[in-house]
């Protein structure tokens, strides 16, 4: 094969990029329009997209956004790479490992401290290869809502809550306050990604956008001195109706209340007795809506992470370890590849063994800390129970997720 050049996307390869994406994807085929469209949707425009190309032609592409993941309250700098599709004609001849490490030079010199990505089983050793470590999430299936269940003193609670604020569709006004909601919520919930202004007008249009083929309505709730203080997004159109996701500002957490009481009342009037919702008992304001019948569980799934400034990554996190080693009172020393010891706190010693993507991993979410052992990436010492409980307070399971609206 000729040599292969990667490159940062032109308006002009649009057209072929959108021909590679349908290849690569058939549910993204069966929505063409969303597709002809996507160079409009803020994370997919022409200069969030790498492509490989060789003799002048176009053979592989990857989207690569810049913004913030959110991790234990941290916003770190994270590049989330999506849509990585080959043409059919070229895979299996390092096309696409190329553009991945082409991708990585990227995010380097942007000066992202991670990258991240979601793949299916048959890649994830590819992805293995190029220095992505597996973490764990929770992947949140869809919580039923039984609407004809709701109890009278909910309805009642949740009209006192209301008072006289109003629910009411979104504007495009109300863009820049979602955006402010929807962070003052979830920059405090490992795994949630950072989003822009722009992104929530075209929400608020109904404009679909790849994985959210049916955009959901956005309501909020309007109060008479604050404003807006919360909104939701929900569909009840087709055969999955649901909310889709919902946000308060801190102060305002009984809003969830009123919003979900009104989708609920929506949906009883058009003959649906159950409808999805996508919170539990760990989402921001889960437990606010404890008295709704909603029943369900969660599951887990992968996220694949890649450390490009190991240093700067463990000089984030080490302000976080250092307040939660002072409560058990534990000396821990992170000895790290290609980076020496750490030493936070002060107390029973702890030393975990490890490299910087897989304690990256281990910080995303503490929940997988037995797998990184059980696939040898991580070492505890002492090897005593007593250890092992400290790394557990140190790495708690932050119940990470992303939000049903950030499909990548």
């Amino acid at each position: 094969m000729d040599s292969i050049r990667c490159r940062r996307a032109q308006p002009a390869d649009m057209t072929r990029v959108k021909e590679l994406v349908r290849l690569a994807f058939e549910d993204a085929a069966a929505h063409p329009e969303v597709i002809d469209d996507i160079e409009n949707e803020p994370w997919f425009s022409a200069s969030h997209w790498l492509v490989a190309e060789a003799t002048g032609r176009v053979l592989a592409a990857t989207g690569l956004r810049p913004g913030s993941m959110w991790m234990s309250g941290l916003a770190v700098p994270t590049s989330t790479v999506g849509l990585v599709c080959t043409d059919p004609e070229e895979r299996g001849k390092g096309v696409g490992a190329q553009l991945m490490r082409c991708a990585g030079d990227f995010v380097q010199k942007r000066g992202d401290v991670l990258s991240r990505l979601h793949t299916w089983p048959a890649r994830y050793a590819f992805y293995g290869r190029l220095g992505y470590a597996k973490a764990v999430n929770n992947y949140l299936n869809e919580m039923e809502l039984h609407v004809d269940a709701v109890r009278p003193e909910t309805l009642k609670r949740a009209e006192e809550h209301l008072g006289r604020g109003v629910v009411r569709p979104a504007e495009e006004k109300d863009a820049e306050r979602l955006l402010a909601i929807y962070e003052a919520t979830f920059s405090k919930v490992t795994g949630c990604l950072s989003r822009s202004v722009e992104f929530f007008r075209r929400r608020i249009a109904r404009r679909p956008k790849p994985w959210l083929w049916q955009p959901p309505e956005l309501l909020v709730v309007q109060h008479p001195y604050d404003g807006v203080v919360a909104y939701a997004a929900c569909s009840l159109e087709g055969p999955d109706p649901a909310i889709q996701e919902i946000a308060t500002f801190p102060g305002h957490v009984a809003s969830a209340l009123p919003l979900v009481a009104h989708v609920g009342s929506e949906a009883h009037r058009r003959g649906q007795r159950v409808i999805g919702i996508w919170a539990d008992m760990w989402h921001p304001v889960g437990w606010m809506l404890r008295d709704f019948p909603i029943h369900g569980q969660t599951d887990v799934g992968l996220l694949f992470l890649k450390v490009h400034d190991e240093r700067r990554f463990v000089d984030l996190i080490k302000p976080v370890l250092e307040r939660r080693a002072a409560r058990p009172e534990v000396k821990l020393t992170l000895e790290l590849a290609g980076i020496g010891e750490v030493t936070v706190g002060e107390g029973q010693d702890v030393r975990i063994v490890a490299d910087v993507p897989h304690l990256a991993a281990l910080f995303y979410n503490g929940v997988w800390l037995a797998g990184l052992m059980g696939e040898g990436a991580l070492r505890i010492e002492p090897g005593t129970m007593a250890a092992h409980h400290a790394v557990q307070e140190l790495f708690p399971d932050t119940h990470a997720f992303r939000c049903r609206m950030d499909g990548y």
